[in-house]
C-alpha cells in the first residue's frame, strides 16, 4: 500500500508540473528547443561502449542493451522539474500505445546527472510514470556524461550558457545499435511510436516516413 501511495503521489506531482508547463505563457519555454535538427541522420552513429548502471544496479555496456532491439532513447534527470516530467509521461503513453506490436521494441531513459541519479532514484522515477517491462532507466559513468550529451542531447548545435542540458528530443536506435533518427523536440507519443514502427520494418529510413 505504501508503494502504491508513493506512485500515486508521484503521478500527481508529475501531472501538476506538466499542467504548469502548459499554462498560458509557459508553452514557449517547453518547446523552446524546436530549432534542434531532426530527421534521419546523414551519417548514422554507432553508440559507443559506454558502461551504464541500470536501475537494478547492474553495470552493462549500452550497446549490449541496444543490440537486437529497436529503441527509443531520451535524456532526463530525476530532479528535473521542467521538461522531464512531460518526457516521462510521453514515454509512458507511447509504451501503452505500442503495446506488444513490436516484440523487440524498448524504451531507455538515460540520466544526465550521474552524481545524483542513483539506482534507487531511477527506480522511483520509472515507478512515477508507470514504466513497464521494456522501459529501462540507466545512468552513465560521470566521465561519460558529457560525451552522451554531445552525441545525443545538444542536437549537434552549440548551446548558450544556462540552456537546458537536453533538448527533449527522442533518439531512435536500430537493432545494430546505431543511432539513425532523431525526432523534433518534445515529440508526441504517436511520433515516437511511428518512428519505432518505421525503423522496425525497414533498414532504410527517410524523414518523410515518420509523422511529426
Amino acid at each position: 500500500m505504501k508503494s502504491a501511495s508513493r506512485r500515486s503521489m508521484g503521478w500527481l506531482r508529475a501531472c501538476t508540473v506538466v499542467a504548469l508547463m502548459l499554462a498560458p505563457g509557459q508553452a514557449h519555454q517547453v518547446f523552446a528547443a524546436d530549432h534542434f535538427p531532426f530527421g534521419e541522420l546523414s551519417t548514422p552513429r554507432p553508440i559507443p561502449a559506454w558502461v551504464m548502471k541500470t536501475a537494478d544496479g547492474v553495470a552493462v555496456p549500452l550497446p549490449r542493451l541496444l543490440k537486437g532491439h529497436v529503441t527509443a532513447v531520451q535524456l532526463m534527470f530525476t530532479s528535473c522539474n521542467a521538461i522531464c516530467p512531460l518526457q516521462g509521461a510521453t514515454f509512458a503513453k507511447a509504451q501503452t500505445q505500442l503495446g506488444r506490436e513490436i516484440p523487440d521494441a524498448q524504451f531507455i531513459s538515460i540520466s544526465i546527472d550521474p552524481a545524483n541519479d542513483t539506482p534507487a532514484a531511477m527506480t522511483e522515477w520509472l515507478h512515477t510514470y508507470g514504466a513497464r517491462s521494456g522501459w529501462i532507466g540507466v545512468t552513465p559513468a560521470p566521465d561519460d556524461a558529457i560525451a552522451v550529451q554531445r552525441l545525443l542531447g545538444d542536437g549537434g548545435m552549440p548551446q548558450p550558457q544556462g540552456a537546458d542540458p537536453h533538448s527533449g528530443q527522442v533518439y531512435i536506435v536500430n537493432r545494430e545499435g546505431v543511432l539513425i533518427y532523431r525526432t523534433a523536440a518534445m515529440p508526441s507519443a504517436r511520433t515516437i511510436v511511428d518512428a519505432l514502427r518505421t525503423v522496425s520494418r525497414s533498414a532504410s529510413l527517410t524523414s518523410t516516413d515518420i509523422r511529426q
